[in-house]
C-alpha cells in the first residue's frame, strides 16, 4: 500500500483529461440487453481496479461496470468536480476525507449514514468518511507508520525493542550513539510523523475530536496545540541524537543506511517492507513511544480514500451494491492480497511478522492520526510552510515556539 503523502499533487491536466477521456456516458445507463450500467471514477487504475470489477460482475451479473481513472494527483478532484457541475457525474467516485471535500459540501454525494454496511468500518475510517455526523463514504484500509528497528544493533546496547515511552526512547538513542552507532534518522520533506503521533496522541487524551481542524477554525492555535509535540520531538536535535543533515536525506537513503547496517531506527511504514526483507538485516517495527501528555500506542497515519454515490444517480441500488461489496469479506480479502491494510470491524489478515505490533495495537485500535486531513482547502499552502518551518527548525536557526508561532502568522495571511 501507497502512504497517503501529506502533498504530492503536481501532473498535467492534459494526461489526466486523457485518461478519463473514454468515458462518455453522463451518470447511469440501461443497455439492450437489460444490464444495468454503473459508471465509476476512480483514484486506481484499471489494472488495480480489475479484479473488485470481475467479482461484483460476477457476483451481480445483471449489472455492468463503466470504470474509468485518474492519477492520483493534484488534477483528480478538479476533474471530478468539473464533471459533476458539468452534468456528467458518474455513479460512484473515490472520495477522501469528507470533512473539506467539495463534493460533500456542495451536495453531491449521498449521504449514507444508515445503510447497514457502514457499521463495518472501523470508527477512524468512518470517522474520515464523516461530516457532520453523517458519513458519505466507505473507506476499508488504512497506513499507520511505525518505528523500524534492526535488531541486531539494539541488542548491542541491551536492548530488544522500542521503548515504550519517549524519554526511554531518547535514552536508548542515547546508548546507540554512545557505542558509535547512528540511532535514528527521518526526512523532513514532509510534517514528520514523530510530531503527527504526538499531537495525535495529544488531542485523543483530551478528547479533541476535531484535532488539527480546531486550528483552522480558529478555536486554538498551532501554538498552543504544537509546542509541548515540538519541544519533546526537537530532543533529538537538541540532544545531538540525529543529524542536523536530516534536511536534505531522502527516504530511500534512509532504507540504503538502514540496510547496510549503518542506522539502529528510522520511521517509515508498510511501502517500505519488500525493501527492508530484501536488505538483508533483522528487523521489526515498533509502535511509536507514548509522548509526555499523550495517549498510548499513537503513530502516523491515515485511512485511504473510499467510494461515494453521486447523489442524484439514477441506479442507487446498484451503486450501494457496489460499496457493499467493497466491504464483503471477498472484496477485503482482494484488499489484503494486494498488500493493502484492511481495517474494518471483524477482519483479520496476516502481515509480514515485522509490523504485528503496529497492526493490532495500532491500526486496529484506530490510534493515528494525520494533521493534514484537516487543514481543508488550505493544505497546500500550509504543508509547503510546515516544511520550511521544520526545516528551519532543524537547522537550528529558531526554536519549537518560534516554529508554531510561524504557523499561526502564515495561517493568519491565508485567511
Amino acid at each position: 500500500m501507497k502512504r497517503n503523502n501529506l502533498v504530492k499533487m503536481t501532473v498535467a491536466a492534459v494526461a489526466a483529461v486523457a485518461t478519463i477521456a473514454p468515458m462518455a456516458a453522463c451518470g447511469s445507463t440501461g443497455s439492450a440487453d437489460g444490464k444495468t450500467t454503473l459508471t465509476m471514477f476512480t483514484w486506481d487504475n484499471d489494472e488495480a481496479m480489475k479484479p473488485y470489477i470481475e467479482a461484483f460482475e460476477k457476483k451481480y451479473p445483471n449489472i455492468k461496470v463503466d470504470q474509468s481513472s485518474a492519477p492520483n494527483n493534484g488534477d483528480k478532484d478538479s476533474i471530478l468536480n468539473q464533471r459533476l457541475s458539468g452534468g456528467q457525474a458518474p455513479d460512484v467516485f473515490t472520495l477522501g476525507y469528507a470533512g473539506d471535500d467539495s463534493k460533500v459540501t456542495g451536495g453531491y454525494t449521498m449521504d449514507i449514514t444508515n445503510e447497514p454496511f457502514v457499521e463495518k468500518m472501523s470508527d477512524a475510517n468512518k470517522a474520515y468518511e464523516s461530516k457532520d455526523g453523517k458519513v458519505y463514504g466507505v473507506s476499508v484500509t488504512s497506513w499507520e507508520s511505525g518505528i523500524v528497528y534492526n535488531k541486531d544493533l539494539l541488542k548491542k546496547v541491551g536492548a530488544d525493542g522500542i521503548p515504550s515511552t519517549w524519554d526511554e526512547f531518547l535514552a536508548l538513542c542515547k546508548k546507540l550513539k554512545d557505542a558509535g552507532i547512528t540511532p535514528f534518522l527521518e526526512h523532513i520533506d514532509e510534517t514528520p510523523h514523530l510530531v503527527a503521533a504526538c499531537v495525535g496522541g495529544k488531542f485523543a487524551k483530551e478528547g479533541n475530536t476535531d484535532g488539527d481542524l480546531s486550528i483552522i477554525n480558529g478555536k486554538t492555535t498551532f501554538t498552543k496545540e504544537y509546542t509541548d509535540c515540538l519541544d519533546q520531538w526537537y530532543q533529538l536535535y537538541d540532544q545531538g541524537l540525529e543529524s542536523r543533515d536530516s534536511v536534505g536525506v531522502s527516504g530511500d537513503q534512509i532504507v540504503q543506511q538502514f540496510n547496510a547496517g549503518e542506522l539502529a531506527m528510522f520511521i517509515t511504514g508498510a511501502w517500505d517492507f519488500t525493501k527492508l526483507n530484501e536488505g538483508g538485516q533483522h528487523w521489526k517495527m515498533g509502535l511509536v513511544p507514548t509522548f509526555d501528555g499523550g495517549e498510548a500506542n499513537y503513530g502516523a497515519g491515515s485511512p485511504s480514500p473510499g467510494y461515494a454515490i453521486y447523489s442524484k444517480t439514477k441506479h442507487a441500488d446498484a451503486a450501494k451494491k457496489w460499496l457493499e461489496f467493497m466491504i464483503s469479506k471477498e472484496a477485503l480479502d482482494l484488499q489484503a492480497k494486494a498488500g493493502n491494510i484492511v481495517t474494518v470491524k471483524g477482519y483479520t489478515q496476516d502481515v509480514d511478522p515485522g509490523y504485528t505490533d503496529v497492526y493490532k495495537n495500532g491500526l486496529q485500535a484506530s490510534k493515528y492520526y494525520l494533521p493534514v486531513n484537516d487543514w481543508g482547502p488550505k493544505k497546500n499552502a500550509i504543508n509547503t510552510e510546515w516544511t520550511a518551518q521544520f526545516q528551519l527548525l532543524v537547522q537550528g536557526q529558531q526554536t519549537p515556539k518560534q516554529t508554531a508561532e510561524n504557523m499561526d502568522a502564515k495561517l493568519k495571511s491565508l485567511s
